[in-house]
């Protein structure tokens, strides 16, 4: 017998809740395996699974998370891995055109993005696998946030055109080395969180840099061009996941 959708979406949730919390990864699998054969065997006596875990959600969540180690030092390690693979994301375009160029201004509010993305993406999906939320809602609030935050990230870029501030510039052979440097974090990156979304950005705000030294359009179109790539593709992943749910259901 099969654990029920509820119960697949409540381990899905603890799973969330508990990663972001900063919990080992290893003691984060033995947890889900024990709770999951509990609900399992909840159901096949005909029991619900708030049999098992009471009828919040979010208190049976807190009271496993306080019986486990929080990793710091993973959670660092993932924390520098976001950043490290965001920035290297936002100056590819650059590496491109064989000149790293950027303002103060522009540094500072790349980081800045990064950082409040970080938290606010921490937040909300914390906060939603406590409440248990259904997928249909968390992929609503996830694609939100992110339209927001791509528009603020675009945001930076237009700004940047428009507020003198010192420029830092590193051009070939140096350039290219970086370039080869980011390639090879991302593609790290990408093999340790079994996903290939990173490329897949990069490849996205590289193809309208390409595209402008071929038919020479204004930096505002490159601009338009690339948030248009991005909602696109936000779109295409909250499509792939609620027809990958469709399947499952």
């Amino acid at each position: 017998m099969a654990l029920s959708k509820e119960g697949e979406q409540f381990l899905s949730n603890l799973r969330v809740y508990l990663m972001t919390s900063g919990k080992k990864e290893e003691e984060i699998l033995r947890v889900i395996e024990k709770v999951e054969h509990q609900l399992l065997e909840a159901e096949q006596e005909g029991k619900s699974i708030q049999s098992i875990i009471g009828n919040s959600p979010e208190v049976y969540m807190k009271a496993i998370g306080k019986e486990m180690k929080t990793d710091m030092k993973g959670t660092v390690f993932v924390c520098l891995s976001i950043i490290a693979g965001a920035f290297s994301i936002a100056i590819f375009p650059d590496i491109v055109r064989g000149e790293l160029a950027f303002s103060s201004f522009r540094l500072v509010g790349m980081i800045s993005v990064f950082l409040l993305f970080i938290a606010i993406f921490v937040l909300i999906v914390k906060n939603l696998s406590k409440q248990n939320a259904p997928d249909v809602k968390a992929i609503a609030y996830i694609f939100i946030t992110i339209c927001l935050l791509s528009v603020l990230f675009v945001s930076v870029f237009w700004l940047d055109d428009h507020i003198k501030t010192p420029i830092w510039t590193i051009e070939a052979p140096f350039v290219y080395i970086i370039g080869i440097v980011i390639t090879a974090i991302l593609i790290g990156l990408s093999w340790w969180t079994k996903t290939w979304i990173m490329l897949m950005v990069v490849v996205i705000v590289t193809i309208p840099e390409l595209l402008q030294n071929i038919f020479l359009f204004s930096d505002e179109i490159n601009l338009y061009m690339t948030l248009a790539l991005f909602i696109s593709f936000q779109i295409g992943i909250v499509f792939i996941m609620r027809q990958s749910n469709k399947k499952t259901s």
